[in-house]
């Protein structure tokens, strides 16, 4: 994984791109990390041949990125903050919940 990272960078590719090749690989190891569930993911789900198109695809300086570059950057974003956030929305109910029915 590291090593297509460092050809993508040097190739010139831009961040964005960069981003999504480091996303297909934390979705490749968190899935890969699950037993048995794990095997059937890896399979299916090649992070390198992914990155490897991409690289392809959006190597040297020159090529542009696409909206769907920005658009899957934004959904992982998006993704980590309401997976930090439901907890503490959670919590503050409950909590919430907990001291309404102290009160009463």
């Amino acid at each position: 994984h590291v090593t297509l990272l460092y050809y993508a960078f040097r190739a010139g590719v831009p961040a964005v791109v960069i981003a999504r090749m480091v996303l297909n690989v934390a979705i490749d190891e968190l899935w890969g990390s699950v037993p048995i569930i794990g095997d059937l993911f890896d399979a299916g789900f090649r992070a390198n041949r992914k990155n490897l198109d991409l690289i392809e695809q959006r190597g040297g300086v020159r090529r542009g990125t696409s909206f769907v570059d920005y658009l899957v950057i934004g959904a992982a974003i998006g993704l980590v903050v309401g997976i930090v956030l439901l907890p503490l929305i959670l919590i503050g109910l409950l909590g919430g919940a907990v001291l309404h029915w102290l009160r009463h």
